[in-house]
């Protein structure tokens, strides 16, 4: 039994740097888009954790556990970059001017 990729897999379709050829090139385009939207989302989801941290006014307890939220978000958008390749974080830690007590606890766990 052979298998074909159906006709609207050809050779019709374009990308920014060709054309695609099969349908794997075409679930890998796909899955780029995916890794790029979620990288976007840990990007905001970033975004907002330093916001509400900046904005915090409350007592010391609390924002430890800010903190440690916004440490998590920070530590799951380096790991999305590192699975796109992105190994060297020094250029998002001065975009998002994120503050050395949140670095500090970039991948630490609570004893909990």
């Amino acid at each position: 039994m052979t298998v074909r990729l159906p006709k609207n897999l050809s050779n019709t379709l374009s990308f920014t740097s060709g054309v695609i050829k099969s349908g794997a090139d075409f679930l890998e385009t796909e899955v780029l888009g995916e890794k790029a939207y979620s990288l976007g989302l840990a990007a905001r989801a970033v975004e907002k954790s330093l916001a509400d941290l900046k904005a915090f006014d409350g007592d010391e307890s609390e924002r430890a556990v800010l903190l440690q939220t916004t440490a998590d978000k920070v530590h799951a958008y380096f790991v999305q970059r590192e699975m796109m390749g992105f190994i060297n974080h020094a250029h998002p830690i001065a975009h998002y001017d994120i503050p050395r007590d949140v670095l500090s606890k970039v991948g630490v766990r609570g004893l909990s």
